[in-house]
């Protein structure tokens, strides 16, 4: 099963996310003379076509590839995009389930990348605007 996870991004928020993950240009343009990873080569490209274009928006995609087939708790996910709870506790009573009937739930969903945890919290992110499932 392939899982695609896609989520739009202003220019703003990709040049914050390439900031966090590389430093700066310069530090990323030395890390390529090294390695020539042509995953740092796009990111360098679209980092200095976003600066450029401060009005664009891109589509960023995620593949994750699984063999593993469990049903996804769709309703669970839009709940979390939808109400933003502020814990798993309080998305426990959003949706009238007791947490210890959700906490495995909300682990699988992280564990497959379909949420995220806000830093050093418990309180669960949909970080992705549409989620394809391909079998």
């Amino acid at each position: 099963m392939r899982i695609i996870f896609t989520k739009e991004q202003t220019s703003t928020e990709f040049i914050k996310e390439m900031k966090k993950r590389h430093g700066s240009i310069e530090k990323l343009e030395k890390k390529i003379e090294k390695t020539h990873n042509a995953l740092d080569i796009v990111d360098l490209d679209s980092w200095k076509y976003l600066i450029k274009n401060p009005k664009e928006t891109i589509k960023k995609t995620h593949t994750k590839l699984t063999n593993e087939v469990k049903t996804l708790d769709l309703d669970l996910l839009d709940v979390i995009k939808k109400e933003h709870p502020e814990s798993i506790n309080e998305l426990a009573k959003l949706i009238n389930e007791d947490i210890n009937a959700i906490q495995p739930k909300i682990k699988y969903l992280n564990e497959t990348g379909l949420i995220e945890f806000k830093e050093n919290t418990k309180i669960p992110v949909v970080s992705f605007d549409e989620v394809t499932i391909a079998i």
